[in-house]
């Protein structure tokens, strides 16, 4: 068994990252308590959770290794109008005050609320 490389990711990949791919994740996670309540159990629903969240995010390293993840077109243009936009935004954020910054985490965070409203999936 040959181990994959992975590297840090890079600012455009790490907005997909945070305001695309996380909130599909979760949208998943919530569709899965649809079906399977029992994973909602305290200690359960954590273990659940923690286990999803290092999954996806091993994923997601592997998925940029050989996607380019900032070429993805969505089919609604509403969707990708929102993306361009808050990706743009938070790309001079960060780049004029860092990644870390209190302005960066308030714009990730509206953009992250944006995105979720475009995630759907049919569970019933």
């Amino acid at each position: 068994m040959s181990e994959s490389v992975s590297r840090p990711l890079t600012v455009a990949e790490q907005i997909f990252h945070d305001i695309i791919w996380n909130p599909l994740i979760m949208a998943g996670e919530t569709a899965q308590l649809t079906w399977a309540p029992i994973l909602n159990a305290p200690v359960l629903g954590d273990i659940d959770k923690g286990v999803i969240s290092v999954v996806s995010d091993y994923l997601f390293s592997q998925l940029v290794l050989f996607v380019d993840v900032t070429a993805i077109k969505f089919i609604d243009p509403a969707h990708q109008s929102a993306y361009d936009s808050a990706s743009e935004a938070l790309k001079i954020i960060a780049q004029e005050k860092g990644i870390t910054s209190a302005e960066f985490l308030a714009a990730q965070a509206a953009a992250i609320k944006a995105m979720q409203s475009f995630v759907h999936l049919n569970v019933a």
